[in-house]
């Protein structure tokens, strides 16, 4: 079994369901005294949706750390575990895996972002100049 197929890797599940979430009607945007009821359960569903991607990013993490040239620095996370692990290094010294999870979150949105973006730009140029 892959990890294309491993749920414990499903990033594309959590991406499409936090987007299916974030396009949901939500009753306390319009009524915000209703915010703290959670009426809809979105709440609740976006923090259930939160830890799930901080799972699949643990679980990118240890599958890294388990390789025994991860200080190599093959790739960026590579180069993020080899400075954590550094106990010589005094400037990051509070560098940890939660600041290399919001790293790989950051860089992963930021990947679609502009991709949206380049695709909502050229349909538009598509419309406008047919």
């Amino acid at each position: 079994k892959g990890k294309e197929e491993d749920k414990r890797y499903d990033l594309k599940g959590v991406v499409e369901e936090a987007v299916t979430l974030a396009g949901a009607f939500n009753l306390a945007d319009f009524v915000p005294y209703l915010a703290p009821l959670d009426l809809q359960g979105l709440t609740q569903k976006m923090k259930d949706l939160s830890k799930r991607a901080d799972e699949i990013f643990e679980n990118i993490l240890d599958d890294h750390l388990k390789e025994k040239d991860f200080r190599q620095h093959k790739d960026i996370l590579g180069a993020a575990l080899a400075l954590m692990m550094n106990p010589n290094n005094e400037f990051l010294s509070s560098f940890d895996r939660d600041n290399i999870k919001a790293i790989m979150l950051d860089l992963f949105v930021g990947g679609i972002g502009t991709s949206l973006v380049a695709i909502v730009w050229a349909l538009a140029a598509l419309i406008k100049h047919p």
